[in-house]
């Protein structure tokens, strides 16, 4: 009888206990921006081509042609986000071949160090 007591009382409590960690999710509505021009063109170097190149062939496993494409898209991708945010720092968020993930708000998804 006592173990069953202690038992009901560590489910009782427990979930209690748990449940008083919860709050409700706080809801923000996105960031929207306004798209500026940028007066800096931004150009891709042969470093950034050939780090794009060996994270699809290496990390990824992807074949020659294939990485060869997607290193293309990623390098666009990441002129696209620094044209963005004229910020020369800026990343593009992108998929499993290199191109950039839609905001659904007209611009892309920004990973900014």
């Amino acid at each position: 009888m006592r173990s069953l007591g202690s038992i009901v009382l560590v489910i009782f409590f427990g979930s209690h206990a748990t449940a008083s960690g919860l709050s409700e999710p706080e809801i923000i509505s996105p960031l929207v921006g306004f798209s500026t021009t940028c007066d800096v063109t931004y150009t891709a170097s042969e470093v950034e081509y050939q780090r794009a190149y060996n994270h699809f062939k290496i990390a990824v496993g992807q074949t020659k042609i294939i990485a060869e494409n997607s290193a293309k898209n990623m390098v666009f991708s990441h002129m696209l986000a620094k044209k963005q945010t004229c910020n020369s720092n800026a990343r593009a968020v992108t998929d499993d071949t290199g191109n950039a993930i839609s905001d659904g708000l007209g611009g892309i998804v920004l990973n900014l160090p």
